[in-house]
């Protein structure tokens, strides 16, 4: 019937005019340090920032303490990264989970971790995917990042 193929045809310009949009579609940033987060719903004029922090200072005793109720091997290397996206001035988090791409001296990481300390000082423990020289996981928010050893 006529109403039939009206519909079709509203619902496949709808389609189109969706997947023409970029509705949905993935963003890359990568900063200079070769640090990347990809994910959906992304500013894409967003820029990362990625500090190495010293294990050594008070912000590194800081957050080693707020860790140390987690299973980790603490015998051995961890490096800690504060990562967020800046907007402007502002501050920004992800909309949904975000794939995080961090360089690291994969060598030094035989059972990888990342403890995934959160913006309420909780914790959450994720299995990396580990590659020659990064590691790649999923995360909901950007904050503190410890790599270690199980």
């Amino acid at each position: 019937s006529r109403q039939l193929k009206v519909c079709v045809i509203f619902n496949i310009l709808l389609l189109l005019v969706v997947l023409l949009t970029g509705c949905g579609k993935e963003v890359e940033i990568t900063n200079q340090q070769g640090f990347s987060i990809c994910g959906k719903g992304l500013n894409e004029n967003a820029v990362l920032v990625s500090k190495e922090v010293d294990v050594f200072t008070p912000e590194g005793y800081h957050i080693s303490d707020i860790i140390k109720k987690v299973e980790y091997d603490k015998y051995s290397t961890i490096r800690i990264f504060n990562i967020h996206l800046l907007d402007g001035e502002k501050k920004i988090q992800p909309k949904e989970k975000v794939k995080l791409t961090i360089p690291v001296n994969t060598e030094l990481f035989t059972k990888c971790i990342v403890i995934v300390l959160k913006n309420d000082n909780t914790t959450e423990i994720v299995t990396p995917t580990v590659e020659s020289k990064s590691i790649s996981f999923e995360t909901s928010e950007l904050n503190y990042f410890i790599i270690a050893n199980k």
